[in-house]
């Protein structure tokens, strides 16, 4: 059960996520939904179908860590470390179904008796949405300039679920760009209302800001020129590694340095476009960001002939949308929003839309759900009918 809290809650910092050539590769379903348990559904709503479970790896508890039964390559040395994380972050996510369920019950269904964040919204008409330029395909411009992506859709059917809650139809929404140095703060300083990129919940970020239900799992891999001989995680001893600053990649790479001695020597840059030419250009022997925006980033500029993505998770990273802290009408209009859109299976459909389909700038990932994110959108949409 605290398992099964946590997912709901995100609140687990490290979980596994099968790697790309793990992955089926066969066409998804035209004209049938297959739930996990092997159930057709949904055949009239014409949604696309998921593989079944077992083709991607049914989750298991180890003593150790939670893995699938799919190739699990958690390096020695580090295992346990995850393990570890993961193990606190159970235990954090049992506090935290507490208070979620305490957000829950100080909520006004009253449109006229807000305060904070719901009471500027609801004077100004407007939500500032904060948004990123290069985190491909959660958020980022599209050949027009504006933003689009996996995060902003959600983000957007949250504006629609404040203004139910406010009784306000006109809201309107306005972009403000952040980076990953700079989003936390904009949420803190009043800035924005709601970041909507590809942010990391963690326990150290939630002493800053509150987080809505867990939107994917990614984690911190490596890229590197397709010409690089990888064995594992040392053959970055004594290279040159870039990383975004503000991110929990940068971090997860100073663990490891400290823990084998590596000599790695890291630069920082100010967004993932800039780190990825930093590495185009020679100035870095990799780039050490979440794997799915390493991915993003190679199908952007078209450069599979160039670079790779190799190596072992190096951390593990639930997204979520961030927004301001102590809003108790806030939180569970965000929580009911994600809630609704996994109710109505309006999720998978917009997962299908940036992971499963061409994206508007030509890129495509076939990247289906991960069993640790459905098993999220499960437990949260159990028992609850849309509102």
């Amino acid at each position: 059960m605290i398992l099964r809290a946590a997912l709901a809650t995100n609140h687990i910092d490290f979980i596994h996520q099968p790697r790309p050539e793990e992955r089926a590769s066969e066409p998804l379903s035209k004209d049938a939904r297959v739930s996990k348990d092997g159930h057709e559904r949904d055949r009239a709503r014409g949604h696309p179908s998921r593989r079944p479970r077992e083709e991607r790896g049914l989750l298991r508890m180890r003593s150790e860590c939670l893995i699938s039964t799919v190739r699990c390559d958690w390096f020695h040395g580090i295992d346990r470390l995850v393990a570890t994380a993961f193990r606190i972050g159970v235990v954090i996510a049992a506090a935290s179904v507490g208070a979620a369920t305490g957000h829950a019950q100080v909520e006004t269904n009253d449109p006229g008796i807000v305060s904070g964040t719901l009471a500027r919204i609801k004077t100004t008409g407007t939500v500032r949405l904060g948004y990123r330029d290069a985190s491909i395909p959660f958020s980022y411009l599209d050949r027009s300039g504006r933003p689009i992506g996996y995060s902003i859709d959600i983000c957007n059917a949250i504006v629609e679920e404040i203004g139910r809650l406010l009784d306000r139809e006109d809201l309107k929404v306005d972009f403000v760009k952040v980076t990953s140095e700079t989003r936390l703060q904009a949420i803190v300083n009043d800035t924005i209302d709601l970041e909507c990129g590809s942010t990391t919940n963690n326990l150290e970020r939630r002493k800053l800001v509150d987080f809505s239900p867990m939107i994917f799992v990614s984690g911190t891999k490596i890229m590197v020129p397709v010409g690089t001989v990888w064995r594992d995680f040392r053959d970055l001893k004594g290279r040159k590694v870039v990383v975004t600053r503000g991110t929990t990649n940068a971090q997860a790479l100073n663990a490891l340095d400290q823990k084998f001695k590596l000599g790695i020597t890291l630069l920082e840059s100010p967004d993932h476009e800039e780190s990825y030419r930093v590495l185009a250009d020679g100035e870095a022997d990799a780039f050490a960001t979440d794997d799915i925006l390493l991915y993003g980033l190679i199908a952007q500029h078209r450069s599979q002939s160039r670079f790779k993505v190799v190596g072992e998770f190096l951390s593990y990273d639930p997204y979520g949308i961030a927004f301001r802290r102590n809003e108790p009408d806030l939180h569970a209009s965000v929580e009911r929003a994600v809630r609704n859109l996994v109710i109505a299976r309006d999720i998978d459909a917009i997962y299908a839309k940036w992971f499963e389909s061409r994206l508007p700038n030509g890129e495509r990932f076939n990247i289906p759900m991960s069993p640790q994110l459905e098993e999220s959108f499960k437990v949260l949409g159990e028992g609850s009918e849309p509102n």
